[in-house]
């Protein structure tokens, strides 16, 4: 949830009192300074990037540069002020026009902020000055971001079709073209062992044998074989999409299997397990309605962000930075913990090894 809300955007709320002299930055409106994001709200909003991103690239990974040399510190810092912005003029503008959170909202905002605050550590707590009522804060901003969102959004067309997003479970046998590298296409001499490899495999399965002996009989891992998806949409269709793979699996009934297909890295064996993953189409029609619903905002958005200027305090802003020892309590892991290992590339079909005859 936290997770979300960072993706969201936040800010500091409209108090009355506007705090200029601990702020990383002050919002103006025709001249006149109607809000600040204080520093220990901008360390909250710190503090989440870094649990979020660092557990996937590592400490290190704000010094690293990007292709115009800028550090990715620099880069998020950046955006960091645009989401905070954005959130705290949204509030303005929803609290000008009678859009606020009524006692019900506020009394889940305060204690949500309690449950939150006891997840981060003390010495954190400590070195930003984020206290129960930032995290108050911070929540109520976000719940009347959401708020005024919805009801901008009211009157707007957000319908997505259930074919367009629906699910489905398939069941893939994947008899790969490319070399170790996964980008490079293997010679034509082994590309046509590998399509006599696809081809016995779908001879086997015509003579009914289980699909998933089949895929352990050529080194597949049947898990990995599992698939859950559904049709591209076609404003996502870039250089990977692959046509023929979704031709071939969608047109499926429940329990066919597809001819052998060539697609752009290998060849494929598809089973239609169900056509109509109902919990899965369901999850997918959420995320499609919100995505259609984030397009519609965003220009009305920029359009509200547009009447406000923002004045940084440099000094402030420059005592926040991703690479400090902050971070939530972290859970305890016992000595048994497995250690994280990549696994092989099962996928990989190993074009060599002859076709055993079936007893």
């Amino acid at each position: 949830m936290m997770l979300v809300m960072l993706l969201t955007g936040c800010s500091t709320g409209n108090t009355k009192t506007i705090d200029t002299k601990n702020a990383v930055f002050t919002i103006e409106k025709d001249g006149k300074t109607v809000g600040a994001v204080s520093k220990s709200y901008a360390w909250l909003y710190t503090l989440m990037y870094k649990d979020s991103y660092e557990s996937w690239f590592g400490s290190s990974f704000w010094e690293e540069e990007t292709e115009d040399g800028t550090t990715y510190g620099d880069m998020f810092k950046e955006e960091m002020i645009n989401d905070m912005k954005q959130a705290k003029v949204l509030r303005l503008e929803a609290e000008e026009n009678g859009v606020t959170l009524d006692d019900e909202e506020k009394s889940i905002c305060a204690s949500n902020a309690k449950e939150y605050l006891e997840e981060i550590e003390e010495d954190t707590l400590k070195k930003t000055g984020i206290t129960e009522e930032i995290m108050t804060e911070y929540l109520e901003d976000y719940t009347i971001y959401d708020k005024y969102k919805e009801k901008l959004l009211e009157n707007e067309e957000i319908e997505i079709s259930e074919d367009e997003v629906r699910q489905s479970d398939l069941f893939v046998l994947t008899f790969s073209t490319l070399e170790d590298d996964g980008e490079t296409q293997v010679s034509e001499e082994k590309k046509a062992e590998v399509k006599k490899k696809a081809d016995a495999a779908y001879q086997l399965l015509q003579a009914g044998k289980d699909i998933e002996k089949v895929a352990e009989k050529y080194g597949l891992d049947p898990e990995e074989c599992q698939w859950t998806s559904g049709r591209t949409a076609e404003a996502d269709q870039d250089e990977y999409y692959d046509k023929a793979f979704e031709d071939a699996a969608y047109s499926l009934e429940e329990g066919e299997i597809s001819k052998v297909t060539e697609c752009n890295d290998g060849y494929y064996i598809i089973k239609m397990i169900t056509k109509d993953n109902e919990e899965e189409t369901a999850a997918a029609m959420e995320e499609a309605e919100q995505n259609k619903a984030d397009e519609l905002f965003a220009p009305m958005l920029e359009k509200m962000d547009e009447k406000y200027d923002i004045t940084m305090n440099e000094s402030n802003w420059d005592e926040i930075s991703f690479s400090a020892d902050i971070g939530f309590i972290q859970e305890e892991t016992g000595d048994d913990a497995e250690e994280l290992i990549p696994e092989e590339d099962s996928s990989e079909v190993v074009v060599d090894e002859p076709v055993e005859e079936e007893e």
